[in-house]
């Protein structure tokens, strides 16, 4: 599986395995540990190579089984399980961030609870491709009007009455908290004496 080559997985079935080079690995699929996962990818203290080590370890059962020829075909084959199934090394388009899992939280697990039925908080275990169905199902809620005002100020749009005044009331859910490396910390404070 070379770096520039798309990956598709099947998507028709929840996996459980990575199927590297002929040889089948163990994964933890919760969506949990997705989660964790896309917030240690946003870490900006972690280096590219460390967020890759971090990766195969938090995903797949046995990362230290996985032969290091293997292990750039692992990394990618892992950023396609938690994009929903597709992964492009290609694609090098960005779009405004417009959420954050962490910060988001609060506001994405009633919604997702919504259409499962049930709080998902309280399953044992929950697939995340079957996390990320329910997720992109939540249709009118308090994310997709938080969402929706991003996307209008990402892209310099003038919010209307009720925009304005949702964004005014709500500014700590909807601006997006900047995070800071410890040197960039270190440096502010020593500004804001």
């Amino acid at each position: 599986m070379p770096d520039t080559e798309v990956i598709k997985l099947d998507t028709r079935q929840l996996v459980q395995t990575a199927d590297i080079n002929g040889k089948s690995y163990d994964i933890r699929s919760d969506y949990r540990v997705a989660l964790d996962i896309l917030e240690m990818l946003n870490d900006q203290e972690l280096t590219g190579e460390e967020r890759a080590w971090c990766l195969l370890e938090m995903l797949y059962e046995q990362p230290d089984e996985i032969p290091f020829q293997d292990k750039q075909t692992a990394v990618l084959w892992a950023l396609a399980f938690l994009s929903g199934g597709t992964y492009d090394p290609s694609s090098t388009a960005r779009p405004a961030k417009l959420m954050d899992w962490q910060q988001d939280w609060p506001l994405i697990v009633a919604p997702v609870s919504r259409v499962a039925g049930h709080d998902i908080r309280s399953v044992e275990y929950l697939h995340w491709w079957s996390f990320l169905s329910l997720y992109q199902e939540i249709g009118d809620c308090t994310f997709a009007q938080v969402v929706r005002i991003r996307q209008l100020r990402s892209k310099g749009k003038k919010l209307d009455k009720f925009d304005a005044d949702y964004y005014k009331e709500h500014r700590d859910l909807i601006d997006l908290k900047q995070t800071y490396t410890d040197a960039e910390q270190e440096l502010l404070s020593a500004w804001m004496v």
